[in-house]
Parts: structure tokens; sequence; C-alpha cells
């Protein structure tokens, strides 16, 4: 489901994208994304929705620590779905 790398330097501000083809139904599609940090002290910049998938773009972060973004869509069909994604925060 994550379509991109699974770390960042904590000066870095990179997009991270998850894709939900597996988990929509035929036909259904996103309608809202809401996003919120559950640990690890980076920050959500801007996001997107594109088709079956939802880009977030996250800056900072503390090195040797995990970060967890919890990622919540409605869609076409009202129904909500979370996904979790953790990214390791690491000097490089």
């Amino acid at each position: 489901m994550i379509t991109t790398p699974d770390a960042k330097d904590p000066d870095d501000t990179d997009d991270f994208t998850l894709d939900w083809t597996d988990v929509l139904g035929s036909g259904e599609s996103i309608s809202v994304l809401a996003m919120a940090v559950v640990s690890g002290g980076v920050t959500i910049g801007s996001s997107s929705i594109d088709g079956v998938t939802t880009t977030a773009r996250i800056a900072g972060g503390t090195a040797a620590t995990d970060a967890v973004i919890r990622y919540r869509i409605t869609t076409s069909t009202s129904r909500q779905l979370d996904e979790s994604l953790t990214i390791h925060i690491e000097v490089r």
C-alpha cells in the first residue's frame, strides 16, 4: 500500500503516498482525507487525493525514532477507512 520510502532525514521534507486500491470496492473513490500525527514529532504539510492514492508532505522528526501518521479516508460510498504509516527518522 505504501508507494514511497519508509524513512526520512529529519531535515528533509518528503512526500509519502498511500495507494488504497486493495481496500476500495469496484468504482469506489476517495472523497475525503484527514490526517493526524500519532507520534514522532513530525509535521504534516499539504495533502492531496489523486484517484485511489493519497499523498502527504511530511517534515521534521527526531533522528533514531519512528513517526506514526494516521491517514483516514472517507469513500464515495461513505465508508471510513484508516491506515497508519510508520516512518523511521534517520540521518542520511
